[in-house]
This record gives structure tokens, sequence and C-alpha cells, in this order.
């Protein structure tokens, strides 16, 4: 074995070092490139591929030689968080899945990226496959055995990697990359936890890997986590009724900003009039009315009608309304403000009645008329969906200081 310069050298001794212990070898043209007695003339560079194979691994596994020092050198400072979660000083490796036609499409590259800054650390997170630190660490924890192998080929992982990552950041930035990954592309990620490992077929895939495609700028900062969590939880669960709840549990937690920034907005137009230089009785009662306006819409229906209406595109919503929304199915462009606002009207009736009906024992519980029927409450649920998103991000849109959490 020959080495293009002393420090790829220096770093060899160290792989091999590593890699004995684990019980890991790496093959250049078939042969080992630890065994002395091999007469391999390879000049070793950072560039040199090697093929890697891990203990009780089937996947024969391509590296450069600089890339499995890097990861070497990340697993030193590594550590599993949870069942699905590890954290090296620079990387965060969440394991996750996605609906299989969209797994097989991603690579090895980082792709779907975006940045975010948190606390002046700059954060890039992205969808990744392939061998990485994640896998030693499978192996340094004896974390494998016949049935589960430290290393598979579709893994795929969320990975964070910043300068220095701060282990409180790592689970708000992947909410915030669920969220717009959900909402760009309808691609729902779901953690993978190692105890519960998948085996796939080998069909050929037909399909072109998408390429630098990158999103918005991640939604962060104050009741971000928080209501994006909340969100989450929605998907949980294979049943409507309980995506319903979770996603009405988003529009709730978002109303009490809603609400005031409607009073503030109203109070202050009513202060800017000239007559508050020389107020009447009649200024001073007309101040108080948006006051007692304010209580009212406190209240669960009025909350829930103010933070529809402020937060949502009817346009929007018209295409994925659930057929007994009648009002709603027929608003075009050309429909005028009454029937926008029946519309509106409809929507936050049936959110509110249905919301109602499940949280309450069905013996004690009597119908209003807006309830969602069964045989639509998985359409229901589609919906609400698109109603969440939109008013998580009328909630990410306002400043930190006016969101009340």
């Amino acid at each position: 074995m020959k080495f293009e310069d002393s420090k790829i050298e220096e770093e060899y001794l160290e792989v091999k070092e590593y890699c004995s212990n684990k019980f890991i070898d790496c093959y250049y043209n078939n042969l080992s490139i630890f065994r002395s007695e091999d007469e391999n003339n390879v000049v070793l560079s950072n560039s040199t591929l090697l093929k890697l194979y891990l203990p009780l691994t089937r996947e024969d596994i391509e590296c450069r030689f600089e890339d499995l020092v890097y990861n070497i050198q990340q697993v030193k400072t590594a550590n599993f968080i949870n069942d699905y979660t590890l954290l090296t000083e620079n990387e965060a490796f969440i394991r996750v899945t996605a609906p299989r036609d969209f797994n097989k499409t991603i690579t090895a590259v980082n792709e779907y990226s975006a940045d975010l800054i948190l606390e002046e650390i700059e954060y890039i997170v992205g969808l990744t496959k392939g061998f990485n630190s994640f896998n030693l660490k499978i192996i340094e924890e004896e974390a494998y055995n016949k049935f589960v192998a430290p290393y598979y080929e579709d893994d795929m992982y969320v990975c964070i990697y910043s300068p220095f990552i701060k282990i409180e950041h790592v689970e708000e930035i992947y909410l915030a990359y669920f969220f717009e990954l959900k909402t760009m592309f309808d691609i729902e990620l779901e953690y993978h936890p190692l105890v519960d490992w998948d085996f796939f077929d080998e069909e050929e895939d037909t399909k072109e890997p998408s390429r630098e495609i990158r999103l918005r700028p991640l939604l962060h900062g104050k009741g971000i986590k928080e209501v994006i969590d909340i969100y989450a939880r929605g998907f949980n669960t294979t049943f409507a009724e309980h995506r319903i709840l979770s996603f009405c549990r988003v529009i709730e937690y978002v109303s009490q900003t809603v609400i005031r920034k409607d009073l503030i907005e109203k109070a202050t137009n009513k202060l800017s009039s000239n007559r508050v230089f020389l107020p009447d009785s009649d200024f001073i009662l007309e101040l108080g009315k948006i006051f007692e306006q304010h209580n009212e819409t406190r209240k669960d229906y009025q909350a829930f009608k103010i933070t529809v209406e402020n937060c949502c595109d009817i346009y929007e919503l018209v295409k994925v309304a659930p057929n007994h929304l009648k009002k709603t199915k027929k608003i075009t462009l050309n429909s005028d403000s009454k029937q926008i606002e029946g519309a509106f009207l409809e929507i936050i009736d049936s959110i509110t009645a249905t919301r109602n009906k499940l949280s309450h024992a069905k013996t004690n519980y009597n119908a209003r008329g807006g309830e969602c029927p069964e045989e639509h409450m998985e359409a229901f649920s589609l919906f609400l969906d698109i109603v969440a998103q939109q008013v998580i991000r009328w909630f990410g849109l306002q400043k930190e200081e006016n969101r009340i959490i």
C-alpha cells in the first residue's frame, strides 16, 4: 500500500485500527487494504473509492477514503439521543421513512435542502441516504444481530448540519422541515426507529431522482415548534377522527394570537381618531364595545370563526372541500362577498360541530346539524389538514412578540 502523502498514511493507520476493532473490512481491487500480505499497488488518496464490508451486512458499500475518515471522526463524539436520532458534534441524523415511491428517488446526496438560523447558529437540513456515522454507531453499540444489520441501502435520514449543533434545536428543526415537506410536496415523513427495521423487496427504480430541490425558509421562533408538534401528531394515527381533533387543536393554538391582533388593530384604529383628544361618552362607549366584542371572540365558536376567516384562503379550500360543504364547493372567482361569507360560516359550523361531537361522549351530545357525516370523515380530515397548514403559515408570518403561546 502506497500513500499520496504522510497525512493520508497517518489517517490510514487510524482507520485500520478502528476498522479492525469493529470487524469492518475495506477493499480496493478485490483486495483488503488492511492485509499486509496483499500486494496492492494502489496509491491511497482522499478520493480513492473503497468497498466497505460491515458486520452482518449483505449490501456492498462504496465509500471514498476521505468520507470514511470523516465518519470515523464524527462517531467519536456521537451519541444516540433516542432510537432514531444520532447526534455528533457537527451533524444530526434522524432515521425516517416516507412513501416508498418517494424514498427510492433520494440518493446519497442531500436533497430537498433548506437553511435555518437559530440563536445565530446556521443550520443546513436535507434528506440523505448512504453510509454515515449512524451506521458506525450501531456497530459501536453492538445494536445489530442476524435480524438487524448495521446498514440497509434503503435507509433514509433527515440530516442536520452545522459547525456546532445544539441538542435543543434538533427537534425544532426537524418539525419545521417536516412541515415544509408535507405542505409543499405532500411528503409525509415518519420516524423510523432502530427497533422497527423493514425489509424491502428489490424492485427496479424507474423514477429519476429529483435534484437540488430547495424549500421555502423554515418556520421557527416563538411558538412554532409547539404548533407544528401538534400538527405532526395528527399523522401518528390512521383514524380520521383523531387527525381532525389534532388539526382543530392547531386552530385553537393560533386563535389567541389572531384575536389579540384583531383587538389591537381595531383599538388602534379607534384611538387614531381626532376624537381621542376630546373624548365624549359616545367615543368611550364605542371603545368599550370593541373590548366587549373581544371577550365574545374568546369563546370557542367565535375564536374558530375569526381564526379561519383571517388565516385561510377560501379559493384553496374549495379545491379540497368534502361533499357535505355544499356552499363552499360552489365558490368561484366570480362569487360575491356574501357567498364567500356563507362558505366560511359553513366551514366554521362544520369544524366546531364535528369537533364537539368527537370530543364528547355520544350519549351526552346533541347534534347541531353541521357535523361532518361519517362517510365524509376521511375527506374532511384532508380538508382540515389544509386549513391547519394555512393557519400555521399565518402564525409563522407574525412577529414573535405578537405570538401568544
